[in-house]
């Protein structure tokens, strides 16, 4: 218990992590505002719903906490009202619950919260009995234990008012039945698939139907706007094998932060606990006479780990004889704090009382404070400065390096190789056009148009730590494309056109005969292609090459022998023929009639949620429970771009 008020301690880390799972699958422990609603003409209200507020500071910051890495930062704009109105309905349908009567007892959310292994030192018998533990475990991540509690109650609502709104929801017998039939149902189809790709090697294209098509569509097909220039790429690895850190600096810098080469003092120490949690005043009186017992029994020489085994409350370290390992002020309560440092090692100290009860205090040994010389931390405060110094000096040696481009662009060469840089020549190169051991860099794109031959970039960030300035050597303008220029992406264009209207047609063609009586074998081999099969399957499962089984739906509920399509199934046009089919065989509905029943239930429960949930909120509107400020919504949105 006691080792639990370190400042590092694993307990509170195991805590956090229980209580973020706990509440994963909602979006409530972000949407709850904070607990100090203050607000001010830099923090205006977005949001009033009853009595709760949400600030601007509290929105977005649970917001970006909830889409950081998951929302294109260009996505934000858009998904920040989205957000809005997801916090909206959650709050009104925590409202609505209460309207309801709907409650969530102090024993349903302990009985959540006590589920967690990790939390059974603070809980017996369904009863939090150590909350100042818990208390100051939650305050070191910044919340309390009503902010849990609170928490947890709302999504507890929640789930009991999608509860009301399933319990509501009536399937009939025969639609379970219906559900069971369509899942175990089972058809096989012989099908032709039609691929547009199969179908360029039959198109053949002449150079005049190309000629007549650019002839006709010459606006379309340009010639981008092309740059030659030269571009110096400074490295962070390259600036570093030449950068310097003086002795002076070294000794400068040691001195500057000497308090981080400081040990503080710290004593390794073992203790005997006798708990007072919830006792009364009586009961503590009986406890102290049992400290002051076994504290004379430590002061006259008795084994201190022996007494700590067989007499301490302590469950964390009881067993290794009350051993505390080492530490520094800061790291346990200040009663028991002042009155460890003041012992000498070896000295066993009277009865010290805590929040949690009777201490007797053995130090073992006592390390006094020192600092680590110089030459000891020399080397890694070397490496720590040159890492510090390194992304200024790049910044330094960039800016030093393009003020003398713009004295001598024509010195390139010399230039790059005095301060270490690499001199990449690019000739005749459009946008987005990868640039030679550089890639794709959209910096230098967008800068090189604005300027004039022999102008200079500013200094430019490129990806992995470099830096960059282009030299624009000749620009050429934007042009028409000439016939051989454009001449592959006209006939990409028609060939794609032609095997699209060839497997539309072809498609087409084949479904009109099958259904007219030809055999679906010998129509697919008049066309060059293969019968394929799709055997005793389901309309859950997924087929290879063809992809949900729906797409073939009509196969379970017309005759064997009907025609399906020609329809589009992963960008192949599809003619299909039944040729047999299975029904389900009722005798495993009655071991399924529950599963099936609650999802059906579920899916329209959602469904009818969705609705109810949208005509509470427009009634909340109405009556002016629900407040939105839309301007400020609008105003912060746009702060994404």
């Amino acid at each position: 218990m006691f080792n639990f008020f370190r400042s590092q301690g694993k307990a509170a880390k195991y805590l956090l992590g229980f209580l973020l799972t706990l509440v994963a699958l909602s979006m409530l422990l972000y949407l709850i505002p904070s607990y100090n609603n203050t607000t001010n003409s830099t923090n205006p209200v977005l949001l009033e719903i009853g009595t709760r507020k949400v600030t601007a500071t509290e929105a977005t910051a649970t917001f970006e906490s909830n889409t950081k890495g998951r929302v294109p930062a260009e996505m934000l704009k858009t998904y920040f009202p989205q957000y809005i109105n997801e916090i909206t309905m959650q709050y009104a349908a925590i409202e609505e619950a209460k309207k309801l009567g709907i409650t969530a007892t102090d024993e349903e959310i302990l009985e959540q919260i006590i589920q967690a292994p990790a939390l059974a030192p603070y809980f017996e018998n369904g009863k939090l009995v150590k909350r100042q533990e818990f208390e100051a475990l939650l305050a070191q991540q910044g919340v309390t234990v009503q902010n849990v509690f609170d928490d947890l109650r709302n999504q507890i609502l929640l789930t009991k008012l999608r509860d009301v709104v399933l319990e509501s929801t009536i399937v009939t017998p025969k639609e379970v039945e219906d559900e069971y039939k369509r899942k175990y149902e089972r058809a096989t189809v012989d099908y032709i698939a039609f691929s547009e790709a199969d179908m360029r090697g039959k198109v053949n294209l002449s150079e005049e139907e190309i000629k007549k098509a650019y002839d006709g569509e010459k606006g379309l097909y340009n010639q981008p706007e092309k740059f030659s220039f030269r571009v110096m790429v400074l490295s962070q690895d390259k600036v570093a094998q030449t950068m310097q850190v003086s002795e002076q600096e070294l000794r400068g810098a040691y001195a500057a932060s000497l308090e981080n080469f400081k040990t503080p003092e710290q004593i390794h120490a073992r203790h005997i606990l006798v708990a007072t949690n919830d006792k009364s005043d009586a009961d503590k009186k009986t406890l102290r006479a049992k400290a002051e017992d076994i504290a004379k029994q430590a002061k006259g020489g008795a084994n201190f780990a022996e007494l700590a085994k067989k007499s301490s409350d302590d469950s964390g370290n009881a067993s290794n004889g009350g051993d505390l390992g080492t530490f520094s002020r800061g790291q346990m309560v200040k009663p028991f704090e002042d009155v460890a440092f003041s012992l000498k090692a070896g000295e066993v100290s009277g009865v010290v009382e805590t929040q949690f009860g009777y201490h007797i205090i053995k130090v073992e040994e006592k390390f006094p404070s020192k600092v680590t010389p110089f030459e000891e931390v020399r080397a890694a405060l070397e490496k720590e400065l040159r890492q510090s110094k390194l992304g200024d000096t790049v910044q330094t040696t960039a800016v030093q390096m393009r003020g003398e481009l713009l004295k001598n662009p024509a010195g390139a060469a010399a230039i790059a190789q005095k301060f270490g840089a690499e001199l990449i020549t690019v000739t005749d190169s459009g946008r987005g056009t990868p640039i030679p051991g550089i890639g794709v860099t959209p910096e230098i794109d967008s800068t090189l148009p604005a300027l004039q031959p022999n102008g200079v970039t500013e200094v430019l960030s490129l990806p992995a730590d470099r830096k960059a300035v282009a030299i624009l050597d000749k620009k050429t303008p934007a042009r028409p494309s000439t016939f051989d220029e454009a001449k592959p992406q006209v006939r990409e264009k028609l060939l794609a056109a032609a095997a699209k209207k060839m497997s539309d047609d072809r498609a087409k063609e084949a479904g009109e005969r099958v259904k007219k009586g030809e055999d679906i074998r010998a129509v697919a081999k008049s066309m060059g292609l293969t019968v394929q099969t799709a055997s005793d399957f389901s309309i859950v499962d997924n087929l290879p090459g063809i992809g949900p089984a729906f797409y073939f739906q009509a196969a379970f509920t017309a005759a064997p022998g009907t025609v399906i399509g020609p329809t589009i199934m992963q960008n192949r046009m599809v003619v299909a023929k039944t040729v047999s089919k299975k029904e389900a065989d009722v005798a495993g509905l009655a071991a399924e009639r529950k599963d099936l029943l609650l999802g059906l239930k579920a899916q329209r429960a959602q469904q009818t949620n969705t609705l109810w949930m949208d005509a509470i909120v427009s009634k909340m509107r109405a009556s002016g429970e629900i407040k939105a400020n839309q301007d400020e919504i609008t105003r912060v949105a746009a702060q994404y771009r």
